[in-house]
């Protein structure tokens, strides 16, 4: 579905477009569809806590591990 502006993958999707607002609404248009066919989403807390306490990137490099970390979470 890369025209639709999203891809879905086995336990995740990425969403994208040209502008924040873009994307924004591609991704209310996704949720609104997992509602639709009544798909739960659920979120480890630990996952969330653990990515909050990881120290503000300060380099590039830093932003790669940070992304990475996140991307893994």
């Amino acid at each position: 579905m890369i025209e639709n502006g999203f891809d879905i993958f086995m336990v995740d999707f990425s969403i994208y477009r040209d502008s924040y607002t873009e994307c924004l609404s591609n991704l209310k248009r996704v949720l609104e569809r997992c509602e639709d066919t009544n798909l739960e989403l659920e979120v480890e807390k630990t996952k969330i806590e653990f990515i909050e306490k990881l120290p503000h990137p300060t380099s590039t490099y830093e932003i790669q591990n940070f992304l990475s970390h996140a991307r893994f979470y």
